[in-house]
């Protein structure tokens, strides 16, 4: 299928933005039915899953998809038979290929690994177009458009530089023409804190993307007013955001700041409201909050997990697919006035983590800290602060792969991105336990605190 072009996204962003709930349930049928039709006559993969299934089945009659399933088969996958694992992994090879379109068709990027092996996911140009409507068309105020013009537009992403979601999306667009190269600017988000503050108040941006544990690390640095830009837009995303720091970012940066909620596999699935409600790109993805055996929950019920239809990557569907983030969906009118259903998202929970330093004590974000999880091997990844010299590494690993062997290679990492903090002196050790959830919550953590108490 041919991706149609930006313009062909802006006019379907801005006609549907005030769509009845009926009117978005037609538009998820609809959309969702020529998914479907394409998927079964393209993917080898859908042809086989679907091949008992009527002409036209329901959402709740197509089977469950699972990261393991789709990627043991990732060759049938795609619908476009010239994309196979081979070709993607030698795309990936070379680091200048981030942003770029393999073939001409689709980006690559790589989930977090957090639960296991990452997924490869291809984001055809369409998807991508979609993505970059529903940001400038649904999620900015009209005020603050005219503000971005006034000062040029200028972003600045503080993102890891691989093949993630948001970085293949900042290097798209430097891609895409001289003018973008002028006007977008991106720092690790490994870098030292005073190197991310100096990089940020020599460029001046008017939009700011960060995760939001960054921004909690830079927060004294705004408060002491050492951060002295003041973007337009501020986008926070990748982590859980509260209330507490949205709130407080906007109101010491004079920023409009709101929170997104997505994931690689679906790219952009809601954004906060005035009210700090994550409304739901309703009419370009499905959700369906289900409890452990995969049947669905009320709406104001916390699911077990989640189940994500993405109504506009044709080239690698997703179509009920399973990701194990915990959702409360809410039916109830918003006094923001956005008539899409909205979304509590209990998601990882991760701890910054503080080292012992001659200057005093150094403050590192844990999503740096989750780099070396996405080696083949590694079904789980658990990093412990047991003192603040201290960190111990729980690994739960494929039948095959040695503990061993994979803590060789993750110490060898994370002594890398802590040297680049100035962070030496620090004993790594492995575990023979297997990493854990927590007992109240549920919940599973990659990097936490276990300090002992004084």
């Amino acid at each position: 299928m041919k991706s149609k072009g930006m313009l062909h996204y802006v006019y379907y962003a801005l006609r549907d933005r005030n769509l009845s709930r009926d009117d978005v349930s037609k538009i998820q049928k609809e959309r969702l039915k020529e998914l479907v039709s394409f998927a079964r006559e393209n993917s080898p993969y859908y042809q086989d899953l679907y091949k008992n299934l009527g002409s036209d089945p329901d959402l709740s009659a197509l089977p469950v998809t699972t990261k393991q399933s789709l990627m043991q088969s990732f060759n049938r996958w795609p619908t476009d038979p010239s994309i196979t694992l081979e070709t993607v992994t030698e795309f990936m090879s070379t680091k200048d290929n981030v942003g770029r379109y393999l073939f001409d068709k689709c980006s690559v990027s790589m989930t977090s690994g957090s639960t296991g092996r990452p997924c490869v996911v291809l984001t055809d140009k369409g998807a991508f177009h979609l993505t970059m409507a529903l940001y400038f068309i649904r999620s900015f105020p009209f005020k603050d458009l005219i503000s971005l013009g006034l000062k040029r537009g200028k972003y600045f992403v503080i993102a890891n530089d691989g093949f993630s979601m948001s970085y293949n999306s900042y290097r798209s667009q430097i891609l895409a023409t001289p003018l973008n190269k002028m006007r977008c600017q991106s720092i690790s988000v490994d870098s030292k804190e005073e190197d991310i503050i100096s990089a940020i108040n020599r460029f001046k941006p008017a939009i700011l993307y960060a995760y939001p544990t960054t921004m909690e690390l830079l927060l004294p640095h705004i408060r002491s007013k050492a951060v002295k830009a003041k973007p337009a837009i501020m986008i926070l995303g990748g982590e859980k955001c509260s209330d507490k720091l949205r709130t407080e970012l906007s109101t010491l940066m004079k920023s409009y700041v709101f929170n997104t909620y997505g994931t690689s596999e679906a790219s952009l699935i809601a954004r906060t409201c005035r009210e700090g409600h994550l409304h739901l790109f309703a009419d370009w993805v499905i959700i369906e909050p289900v409890d452990r055996d995969y049947r669905p929950v009320s709406p104001g019920t916390p699911s077990d997990k989640l189940l994500i239809t993405n109504l506009s990557n044709f080239t690698q569907p997703f179509i009920r697919y399973e990701i194990t983030d915990r959702v409360t969906l809410h039916e109830e009118p918003c006094s923001c006035g956005n008539r899409m259903p909205y979304i509590e998202v209990e998601g990882r929970t991760d701890d910054i983590l503080e080292f012992n330093h001659p200057g005093g004590k150094v403050r590192i974000s844990p999503i740096v800290l989750t780099d070396p999880a996405d080696k083949e091997g590694i079904i789980r990844y658990q990093l412990i602060q047991k003192d603040y010299d201290h960190l111990e590494l729980k690994l739960r690993t494929e039948e095959g792969y040695s503990k061993e062997d994979l803590f060789e290679k993750i110490e060898k990492e994370l002594r890398y991105i802590l040297s680049n903090m100035d962070v030496h002196s620090v004993t790594i050790t492995l575990s023979q336990d297997l990493p854990k959830i927590h007992p109240v919550s549920g919940k599973y953590s990659m990097v936490l605190k276990d300090l002992p108490t004084k």
